[in-house]
C-alpha cells in the first residue's frame, strides 16, 4: 500500500490535480468516450444511404439529430400529457368519493323514487348498504358504509323492520331512519 506522501500528483487542467491511479482511470474513460463517439458517427454514416462527401454526411447527421430531438420532445410531451390526465382522473374520482362520504348527497334530486327496504335481525350496516345500492337508493355502498361507521356509535346495527325510503334522501336521513331515530316504518 502506498503512503499518501508518495502518491504522485498529475495536473490535468489548471487547478485540478489527480493522483496517478485516478489519472489512469480518467485517461481510460476519455479514450473510451472518444471510441464511443467514433463508433456512433460510423454507425450513423452506415445507416445514411448515399452520403458521398463530408458535407452530405454532416447534413444527414444534422437531419437525423433533428428528427431524434423532435421525436424525443413528442414522446416526452405525450408522457406528461398522459400523466396529467391520469392524475386528474384519479383526483376527480377521489373528490367524488370523498364528497359522497362527507357531503349531503342524494341519489336523485326532486321527487325521487320510493322503495321498500327490509332489514333483517342480523343485518350489518354493510348488508344494508349493499341492499340500498341494489335498490338504486344510493350511488355507492362503500361511501355509505364509511359514513355509517363515522356517524353511528361503535357496535350499533340497523334496527330490523320494513322501511319506505326515497332516493332523494341523503345518507344522514337514511342513517337516522335505520337507527330508529325517526319512525318511518311500514306496518303489514
Amino acid at each position: 500500500m502506498l503512503h499518501k506522501s508518495k502518491v504522485e500528483r498529475v495536473t490535468i487542467r489548471q487547478g485540478e490535480t489527480l493522483n496517478r491511479y485516478s489519472f489512469l482511470v480518467y485517461q481510460m474513460m476519455k479514450s473510451w468516450r472518444k471510441e464511443c463517439v467514433q463508433l456512433t458517427v460510423e454507425k450513423k454514416k452506415k445507416t445514411i444511404p448515399g452520403s458521398a462527401n463530408k458535407e452530405d454526411t454532416r447534413n444527414s447527421l444534422l437531419q437525423v439529430q433533428i428528427i431524434e430531438g423532435v421525436t424525443h420532445l413528442f414522446f416526452t410531451f405525450l408522457f406528461y400529457l398522459i400523466a396529467v390526465l391520469v392524475i386528474s382522473k384519479f383526483a376527480n374520482q377521489a373528490y367524488r368519493f370523498t364528497y359522497s362520504i362527507f357531503g349531503s348527497v342524494a341519489y336523485e334530486k326532486g321527487i325521487g323514487t320510493e322503495k321498500t327496504l327490509q332489514v333483517k335481525k342480523n343485518d350489518t350496516w354493510k348488508d344494508v348498504a349493499v341492499r340500498l345500492e341494489e335498490l338504486d337508493l344510493i350511488a355507492n355502498h362503500h361511501s355509505f358504509y364509511i359514513r355509517c361507521k363515522l356517524e353511528c356509535p361503535k357496535g350499533s346495527a340497523p334496527v330490523p323492520g320494513k322501511y319506505k325510503l326515497n332516493s332523494n334522501q341523503t345518507y344522514i336521513e337514511f342513517i337516522e331512519v335505520l337507527n330508529g331515530d325517526t319512525v318511518v316504518t311500514e306496518d303489514d
